[in-house]
């Protein structure tokens, strides 16, 4: 008769930390050892002084994490009205340093002294090129968006694919996405359209083109 095998053990059990590792598990651990200390403490051998000196380190810590929540919550609400307050204080002086750049006795001189007026940017306008982030379809049309960054707006242009002719579309285009609302060139036939951008400041073209988009459109 065959010997049986004894049964073998195939796991393994760890026991965890018996102190929370969260921080509010870790409270209400520490407010229950608090009270039962007290109780089971003397029957398991601690002495009174031992008994004393857990209760004082539980409530130095759990003392110190109300008190750091404090902190917490006043910071929030301290950062919260410093948003409102920042929020106010832009909003009045942007109105009220418009009204005195309007006055006539208003002079460079005295907006530097109250540091109203920006700083310039120096835009390299023959280096200037514009992007397009995104070609993509929506509500049956082709959108195009864009960034103009330093020019005042930009031109669109668009062809098929293969062809070498560009055909101005959008004209001095401020506002992104640009939207294509051209017709197929032929009904039911899909097309593969090509984008590209100028910049635009005043009324002339500068820097270079931007990189070319294509799309299929389908109608």
């Amino acid at each position: 008769m065959a010997k049986q095998k004894k049964a073998t053990e195939t796991t393994s059990k760890k026991k965890l930390d018996f102190i929370p590792k969260r921080k509010g598990n870790r409270i209400l651990w520490s407010t229950n050892m608090r009270a039962k200390i007290q109780t089971h403490g003397p029957n398991l051998s601690l002495t009174g002084q031992e008994v004393t000196d857990s209760v004082n380190f539980i409530d130095g810590y759990t003392n110190t994490e109300a008190a750091l929540d404090a902190v917490k919550v006043d910071a929030h609400n301290k950062s919260k009205a410093v948003k409102n307050a920042l929020k106010a204080m832009t909003s009045d002086l942007r109105k009220k340093a418009k009204r005195m750049k309007n006055c006539n006795g208003y002079t460079d001189a005295i907006g530097k002294d109250l540091e109203i007026e920006g700083a310039e940017h120096l835009a390299h306008l023959d280096l200037y090129k514009p992007k397009i982030r995104k070609a993509f379809i929506d509500s049956g049309f082709v959108h195009i968006l864009a960034m103009k960054g330093d020019a005042e707006a930009y031109n669109v242009y668009a062809r098929l694919k293969g062809q070498t002719a560009w055909m101005l579309i959008g004209s001095k285009v401020k506002y992104t996405p640009f939207v294509d609302n051209r017709l197929l060139s032929t009904p039911n036939v899909p097309e593969e359209r090509e984008y590209k951008l100028h910049g635009v400041f005043g009324d002339r073209e500068i820097g270079l083109d931007s990189s070319i988009a294509s799309i299929v459109y389908g109608g």
